[in-house]
Parts: C-alpha cells; sequence; structure tokens
C-alpha cells in the first residue's frame, strides 16, 4: 500500500475535454514528443497521469502542452479522487448470451 501511494504523490489526474481512448491519448502525446507520463482512465472524463518524477509532472503541468487534451489537471489527492463509481472492463468467458443479465453478473464479481 505504501509502495502505491508513493507513485501517487508524482501523479495529477486530468479531465479530458473530448473523448479519446487511452491508447489515442498516449499516442497523441508520443507524437507531440511528451515523455514520461502514463495514462490510466479513471471514470467517465477523468485519467490519471502517472509521471516518471515529480519533477516531470511539475514541469509537464506548467508548460501548458497538456491543455490540449484537458480542461483541468490537479495534483493527486486521496480525498479530490474518490469516485462515486468505479468502472472495470472484465472478461469472462463461457457465459452464454442467454444468460448476460445483471444479477448473474453482479453474482459472478460478488464470489
Amino acid at each position: 500500500m505504501e509502495d502505491s501511494l508513493l507513485v501517487l504523490q508524482r501523479c495529477s489526474m486530468g479531465w479530458c475535454q473530448n473523448p479519446i481512448s487511452n491508447s489515442s491519448l498516449a499516442e497523441e502525446m508520443r507524437l507531440e514528443k511528451i515523455s514520461g507520463i502514463h495514462v490510466m482512465r479513471m471514470s467517465g472524463p477523468r485519467v490519471l497521469l502517472i509521471f516518471d518524477s515529480i519533477e516531470v509532472r511539475q514541469q509537464v503541468i506548467h508548460s501548458g502542452v497538456l491543455d490540449r487534451w484537458f480542461s483541468h489537471v490537479v495534483d493527486w489527492h486521496a480525498k479530490e479522487s474518490a469516485l462515486d463509481c468505479r468502472r472495470a472492463w472484465i472478461s469472462v468467458f463461457g457465459v452464454p448470451v442467454h444468460a448476460w443479465s445483471r444479477d448473474n453478473f453482479e453474482r459472478l464479481v460478488s464470489h
């Protein structure tokens, strides 16, 4: 847990201005020669920006280069990062289409 908190000290949260996939966002940043950032979707328009170091985070944020994609970017804080919900994609194999229902999938994830 402590290692995760150390990593989060060099993270920021960004709110995407327009819908964009993580892979497209990462590719656009690479083409703009922005390095030292890893992107992880949180929920809705929120993205966790994981920087290689606190110094890289400060440099990139203060340069304003992220304004192209994000309406605003803030340093990660535990209280601000609490989400109303957490969405995750899971892969489930072998469930026939006729068995797809919210109740059945809730039963799967509760075990």
